[in-house]
């Protein structure tokens, strides 16, 4: 596929690209192997034009790229669930997932107005409600509850007051 082409198919114009790829193989004379792998390929760009929409993906500010996709799934997923030994549950996965993603994505001040307007944050501590409580937690490595003594401490301070009294809780 030629510059040109590629360049076409940025501009939102598949259907145009395949047409003339079958057109240029049907001058040439192409061989039937031959052939055939332009007709694949044009068909794929026939079949998925719904989705090969990048001049309006651009436009929004979408990546288009592989490597941007790449890196996001690597720094998201794979640096939070891919630690050694670790073993999640679907849904602890999914939680710190999109605790991830919210604090990555830059909103989660927002969010966190949201999060105390609709889930009944007043039965959590007043000192626990702001952000800025949260913010000095390392969130790459301590969400899990049973590895971060820091978290621990700043969830169950009671827990650990005990602990010096009684000496039962490590």
């Amino acid at each position: 596929m030629g510059k040109g082409a590629r360049t076409k198919i940025l501009q939102g114009k598949c259907v145009d690209v395949a047409a003339g790829m079958r057109r240029r193989a049907t001058v040439e004379g192409l061989s039937q192997d031959r052939r055939k792998a332009v007709d694949t390929c044009a068909n794929y760009l026939q079949k998925y034009r719904d989705y090969l929409k990048y001049d309006r993906y651009l436009e929004k500010g979408y990546p288009i790229a592989t490597g941007v996709i790449e890196g996001a799934c690597r720094h998201l997923i794979n640096d939070r669930l891919g630690i050694t030994g670790a073993r999640w549950r679907l849904s602890s996965a999914e939680a710190i997932l999109k605790i991830r993603s919210i604090r990555s994505s830059g909103d989660f001040e927002a969010y966190w107005e949201f999060h105390k307007k609709t889930s009944g944050l007043e039965i959590i501590p007043p000192f626990m409600q702001s952000p800025s409580y949260w913010k000095p937690l390392r969130w790459g490595n301590c969400l899990s509850l049973k590895k971060s003594r820091t978290l621990r401490k700043r969830l169950f301070p009671a827990l650990f007051k005990r602990k010096q009294d009684n000496g039962l809780l490590s």
